[in-house]
């Protein structure tokens, strides 16, 4: 009797004495008394445990994607797949101590692929139609002119518009003319970086 995890969360049990994983045709295949049980395609599994022993094996197997160039938000899915089918075996039996070091070392890389996104998130240029600050505060700014779409130099401006307006006060308004800031509109902007602190500097 094997337990299968599914990349849907589910587990199933099925009557079977061998498991054999065919990759050429990417299917795990579950045979009984020499006859194929069933046949499930590999990108569906997460992995199996045979369930008639106390002493068993588990075979956790990542995403067929991890082969492959793979997006930040398709990586943190494939290690979240993984975790979550370790968390799910875990429920059905106590893992050996090989298990549990490898289940907590995709739980580190999916911190880290957590923390990437959103160090990403916050070093990005965001559109000014995504999204404005959520409050007031010294933000890099990129403006434009109205008309013309010419770009500046991005600049630091104060936001000003209460999370609702496109509004803003550049840091050095006396630049161009008032008239000239009246043509201008933020299109883009960034949070500025922590506040530098030197760790040599002794108080």
């Amino acid at each position: 009797m094997y337990t299968i995890v599914l990349t849907n969360g589910k587990a199933m049990n099925i009557n079977a004495d061998e498991v054999t994983w065919f990759a050429p045709e990417r299917m795990v295949k579950f045979i009984n008394n020499d006859r194929i049980v069933a046949r499930i395609n590999m990108e569906n599994v997460v992995g199996w445990v045979e369930t008639d022993y106390v002493n068993y094996d588990i075979y956790i197997r990542k995403d067929q994607k991890a082969r492959n160039k793979m997006t930040l938000d398709e990586a943190i899915a494939c290690e979240k797949k993984i975790v979550d089918g370790y968390e799910k075996i875990q429920k059905i039996k106590a893992i050996t101590e090989f298990e549990l070091f490898s289940a907590n070392n995709h739980r580190q890389i999916l911190e880290w692929l957590q923390e990437l996104k959103q160090l990403r998130e916050q070093t990005r240029w965001i559109p000014v139609s995504e999204k404005l600050p959520k409050e007031r505060d010294w933000y890099i700014t990129v403006f434009r002119e109205k008309d013309t779409k010419f770009q500046l130099v991005p600049m630091v401006a104060d936001y000003v518009g209460g999370g609702d307006t496109n509004e803003w006060m550049p840091r050095n308004d006396n630049t161009f003319p008032k008239e000239y800031w009246n043509i201008l509109e933020c299109v883009a902007w960034a949070p500025l970086l922590e506040e530098y602190e030197d760790w040599r500097v002794e108080e």
